[in-house]
């Protein structure tokens, strides 16, 4: 579970960069992604921002995820609400805190993290559509996006 909601959570800032940059298009070498109000988020990307290697992830190979970017305000508490769909099948809805996988408070100003992770040899190979919402103990928007990728 802490190895889905560090991709998911990699994967929406990624959502982030590419939106701005790529205008929500899909590329065979990106996810597709859809920022929900760009402007509001409390977390910004560089253009450099996010690293999955190798992209598109394999099912029982390890993917590589680094993020970097700016927090405009300290966190304390964010809480992530992550929807899943296998094509137009739902797997599930997740909320969880984003502090169980990261040292709270994170401080305002620049961001990074860097993690290892294995994917399950039982995820099927196919599309994947992630909802992702992140809010602070104030109720305010982390992130907020739509993330579509394959996996093969």
């Amino acid at each position: 579970m802490r190895a889905f909601i560090v991709v998911c959570f990699a994967a929406a800032a990624q959502a982030s960069f590419f939106s701005g940059i790529l205008g929500g298009h899909s590329y065979e070498d990106a996810p597709s992604v859809k920022i929900c109000h760009k402007d509001a988020d409390l977390f910004k990307v560089n253009a450099d921002a996010l690293k999955v290697v190798p992209y598109p992830p394999k099912k029982n190979e390890e993917i590589t995820v680094s993020l970097s970017g700016t927090l405009t305000k300290e966190l304390h508490k964010v809480r992530m609400s992550i929807n899943v769909h296998y094509g137009v099948i739902p797997l599930g809805d997740h909320d969880v805190s984003l502090c169980s996988e990261l040292h709270c408070p994170i401080p305002a100003g620049p961001f990074h993290m860097e993690r290892t992770i294995k994917l399950p040899s039982s995820a099927p190979a196919g599309s994947y559509s992630f909802s992702v919402k992140g809010k602070n103990e104030n109720g305010e928007e982390v992130i907020c996006a739509s993330i579509k990728m394959n996996i093969d």
